[in-house]
């Protein structure tokens, strides 16, 4: 898995598929044990709420950076 210097690894399967347990990604939680489809939706909003108080905190308009990605977006398989 991947991780950066703080320890924290990227939140994939073994988080949003989870049963039991917890896990160190960068959802903090959020996505651990939601399916694959609640984790997607909580990690759009997650991202967006992220882009809103970096503008916000250095006088940006938000929509001027807003992005859509369509919902058939998914993070690529490494190998």
């Amino acid at each position: 898995s991947f991780s950066n210097s703080e320890g924290t690894q990227r939140c994939d399967a073994r988080c949003h598929d989870a049963k039991t347990g917890h896990c160190s990604c960068i959802c903090g939680g959020l996505n651990h044990g939601v399916g694959l489809k609640e984790a997607e939706r909580n990690t759009r909003e997650l991202a967006d709420q992220w882009m809103e108080d970096y503008c916000r905190a250095n006088n940006l308009d938000p929509a001027d950076f807003k992005v859509e990605l369509s919902a058939g977006v998914r993070q690529g398989d490494l190998f």
